[in-house]
């Protein structure tokens, strides 16, 4: 009979403790929950790291603290009523297993084991402008999208969808394409590692160069040269007549002085 007793009892403690696994990107929030009833009123938490031998965050009669660690000053927040433990702006070093015991009024303890795995996100690609210009054939764009991270994957779309090529080549993807489209493009760069991914967006477009085009410009750049050509010769023109028109008068004039000085 005290053999079974002592069995329940162990058992019962057992079911005390329970253990989960929570996964949050770095630099986010997460919310680790204490495993509360609803209803239950907590009069004793106790968060901590390092097998249970380092407070955290703590509730004791009444008073909370969360400024017990170095490490997470200012980062915690605890809920009295929950008993749950908020981490903000998660980093590596908060990877770790955290431990919670909480108290209630019946005096019935439970405690709970959660680990912590902070991963971490695919920094975004950047897109680069190579060239971007209008032809008689059309818009030629071309960009690179490249990323800082190591052996990543790339990949293209573009919208509306459109004739491209693209390769990849020393950690960069580079994309061609020639559109008779005169609306802009719109580019994304995807970027995949493992099971992460990022992306970044890109818009470009240009004038597009057509028959229409070109003969609009001809109207009008034609007609500008020849009165610019005429503008210089009809230029010349006046200078040439001034310059007659001068020589003129100073002959007149020296005449003049001439015959003034012969006469007696």
């Amino acid at each position: 009979m005290r053999l079974l007793t002592l069995l329940v009892l162990v058992l019962h403690a057992v079911q005390m403790e329970t253990q989960e696994k929570v996964s949050a990107y770095a630099g986010e929030n997460v919310t680790l929950a204490s495993g509360a009833k609803n209803g239950q009123s907590l009069v004793r938490i106790e968060w901590s790291v390092y097998g249970n031998t380092t407070w955290i965050a703590t509730l004791h009669n009444g008073f909370v603290n969360t400024d017990r660690h170095d490490q997470f000053q200012k980062r915690l927040a605890l809920n009295t009523r929950s008993g749950d433990l908020t981490i903000y702006h998660l980093t590596s070093k908060d990877a770790m297993t955290y431990t919670v015991e909480i108290i209630d009024s019946n005096g019935e303890d439970n405690r709970k084991k959660i680990e912590l795995e902070v991963k971490q996100r695919l920094q975004v690609p950047t897109i680069e402008k190579i060239d971007i210009s209008a032809t008689q054939e059309g818009c030629f764009i071309a960009l690179n999208c490249s990323s800082s991270e190591k052996d990543v994957n790339f990949s293209w779309q573009v919208s509306p969808p459109s004739m491209a090529s693209w390769s990849t080549k020393n950690g960069s993807s580079y994309i061609f394409v020639l559109t008779n489209s005169k609306q802009g493009l719109l580019f994304t760069c995807n970027s995949t590692k493992g099971d992460k991914s990022a992306h970044q967006d890109f818009s470009a477009g240009c004038d597009v160069f057509t028959e229409e085009l070109s003969h609009l410009r001809n109207r009008f750049i034609i007609p500008f040269y020849i009165g610019i050509v005429l503008g210089i010769l009809i230029t010349s023109v006046l200078i040439f007549c001034c310059k007659i028109v001068i020589c003129n008068w100073r002959g007149r004039q020296n005449l003049k002085r001439e015959a003034a000085v012969s006469s007696p």
